[in-house]
């Protein structure tokens, strides 16, 4: 029996044995009566509670991509990428834009 997958369209021969979709269509729904976002706090701070962790997070998934990155690239690809960057973003902050030309310098 194929299974077809509710993320994408497909078009599959008539004679193929083809029952539904994989369900996540109901699945989401199902999922979705355990969601209240009033109670996201009172969630979050059991959570940290219990699990002695209170990183944000956006914290936890920045050191998991950068952990990430490490392990597939190298300390020093990423060390040194990172210090591009920095670079990069010291002369960026120098420059002076068009629109602070024309806000500032114009007027005088």
């Amino acid at each position: 029996m194929l299974l077809r997958s509710a993320t994408r369209i497909t078009s599959v021969p008539a004679n193929w044995p083809v029952e539904g979709t994989t369900g996540y269509e109901f699945l989401n729904l199902a999922f979705g009566l355990f969601v209240n976002p009033a109670a996201e706090a009172a969630l979050t701070q059991f959570y940290a509670t219990f699990a002695g962790v209170s990183d944000s997070y956006a914290d936890v998934a920045h050191e998991k991509r950068l952990l990430v990155l490490r392990e597939g690239l190298g300390d020093t690809f990423v060390d040194y990428y990172c210090k591009i960057k920095e670079a990069e973003i010291a002369r960026f902050n120098l420059e002076v834009s068009e629109w602070e030309h024309r806000e500032y310098f114009d007027l005088f």
